[in-house]
């Protein structure tokens, strides 16, 4: 049976077929795939476009009883905001 997790993540590593992910509610770290055939083109294209130490809510699925293959659902990247002090 699959587990769905909505997280806040950065993005620890990234290589050829996996991306790992630190989940910064839980302090776990996993491994995602980052190739797919079922991924649509916009989470490709948002796979494609993370980069080491990114921020970012994602929905992640797991792909196996023992939880230890995951695939993303849903990417977004977390915006930095940046704030001027006033004089």
């Amino acid at each position: 049976m699959s587990e769905t997790v909505k997280s806040k993540f950065t993005v620890e590593d990234i290589m050829k077929n996996d991306i790992w992910l630190k989940d910064l509610e839980r302090g776990l770290t996993v491994a995602v795939e980052a190739s797919g055939m079922e991924y649509s083109s916009d989470i490709r294209k948002k796979i494609n476009q993370l980069s080491e130490g990114d921020t970012i809510a994602a929905e992640l699925e797991s792909r196996n009883s023992l939880r230890t293959i995951w695939a993303f659902e849903d990417i977004e990247r977390e915006q930095v905001s940046r704030s001027r002090a006033r004089v």
